[in-house]
């Protein structure tokens, strides 16, 4: 398959609905394109996958099964599959943002009322999913793209129902920001996603993955230490229970705000009514609204 500025394979098999505007990555698995829908006029995100490797080939039908039952608007929409006798294509939302590598990369790492709000919007998308029955098992940097504060989350190709009997050999997930459990052969589970999750606020603060420097983490983030730390254990049993756990603890976190010249510290967010006027609140509220 030519992945290239040229021919793509086997594109015919959707030429006549969509045009192909660029290629917005590419890896083992196959590779992810940006087209235009030609009589809608809208984006469309499609994954196409070569039929060289079954194994790839089943992943790819069980990601498009697991997709096709989700609606959430951190979790992009599909919209179609199609098969070609060189691959088959996965016709996706497009989910317009910037990657959270993109974002670290070339603005910096996030100060910890972003960072804060952040850990919050992860959670959304996350908990949905996980109330699904779903683990995503892959969360990294590449695959998480933020837009006008919401989080969402691309790429379910190592996604897993929680009926299935999930565990993995060496080398599943992305190292750095995968439990220990996946390169363990351990079962996984909730609590898999909630350590690659620490794994993400760690890096969007720091600006790496964590290792055996989570000293690291400034003294400034106060409780936010311990939160990272408890999803960050290599004890599956000793890291939150839930995505919702972990978030009802993020939302006891104290806000560093800059309100009329003055910086109010360690209040949490329930407690901005009695800070601010009702006009100041509704504005604070519409600012992090995909969070809370």
């Amino acid at each position: 398959m030519d992945i290239g500025g040229g021919r793509v394979d086997g594109w015919e098999a959707l030429a006549s609905k969509y045009r192909k505007i660029r290629i917005l990555g590419s890896g083992l698995n196959g590779s992810v394109y940006l087209a235009e829908h030609k009589t809608l006029g809208v984006y469309r995100a499609i994954k196409i996958v070569p039929k060289l490797n079954n194994h790839l080939f089943e992943e790819f039908r069980k990601e498009a099964q697991i997709l096709k039952n989700l609606h959430h608007p951190g979790i992009p929409i599909i919209y179609d599959l199609e098969e070609s006798k060189e691959a088959m294509y996965l016709v996706e939302e497009y989910m317009q943002g910037e990657n959270l590598y993109s974002r670290v990369h070339e603005i910096g790492v996030m100060p910890y009322q972003e960072l804060v709000t952040f850990a919050l919007a992860l959670c959304r998308p996350m908990d949905y999913l996980h109330k699904q029955s779903i683990f995503h098992l892959d969360i990294q940097p590449g695959n998480l793209i933020i837009k006008d504060g919401q989080v969402s989350i691309i790429d379910f190709d190592h996604s897993q129902k929680q009926d299935n009997n999930i565990a993995y050999a060496d080398g599943y997930g992305t190292r750095g920001y995968a439990a220990p459990e996946q390169y363990t052969g351990g079962a996984l589970d909730a609590r898999t996603d909630i350590y690659s999750m620490a794994a993400i606020v760690y890096y969007a603060g720091i600006g790496r993955y964590p290792s055996n420097d989570q000293d690291k983490m400034p003294e400034s983030w106060g409780k936010l230490r311990e939160i990272l730390r408890i999803c960050l254990s290599t004890e599956k049993n000793e890291r939150y229970a839930s995505v919702e756990q972990l978030k009802n603890h993020l939302k006891e976190l104290p806000l560093f705000l800059v309100h009329r010249g003055l910086e109010l510290h360690g209040l949490p967010l329930v407690l901005w009514h009695f800070c601010c006027t009702k006009k100041e609140v509704q504005y604070m509220k519409k600012e992090i609204h995909h969070c809370i």
